[in-house]
């Protein structure tokens, strides 16, 4: 979990994004519209968790996965926020 939690993380900042991990099996990302982002990524068979029925709009909750499928999540947010205007 550490090392995928720090691959996260360390991907996700590069492409931007403000990502907090902890000590639990998932991490927590600002991505600006949570449902939007749930529905991108949701689109491309990814799922993660928007954050809006807690009062946190602008985040979502990434579960850390096996090495291939944190890479995977990682090559498709780094594709839509290449797309995004």
């Amino acid at each position: 979990n550490e090392r995928g939690r720090q691959a996260l993380c360390t991907g996700l900042a590069s492409l931007g994004y403000a990502t907090y991990g902890g000590q639990a099996n998932f991490v927590l990302c600002k991505v600006g519209d949570g449902n939007a982002f749930f529905e991108a990524l949701q689109e491309r068979g990814i799922i993660v968790r928007p954050l809006a029925p807690y009062g946190m709009d602008d985040y979502v909750r990434i579960t850390i996965g096996r090495p291939e499928e944190n890479q995977r999540l990682l090559t498709v947010v780094s594709q839509l926020t290449a797309a995004s205007p």
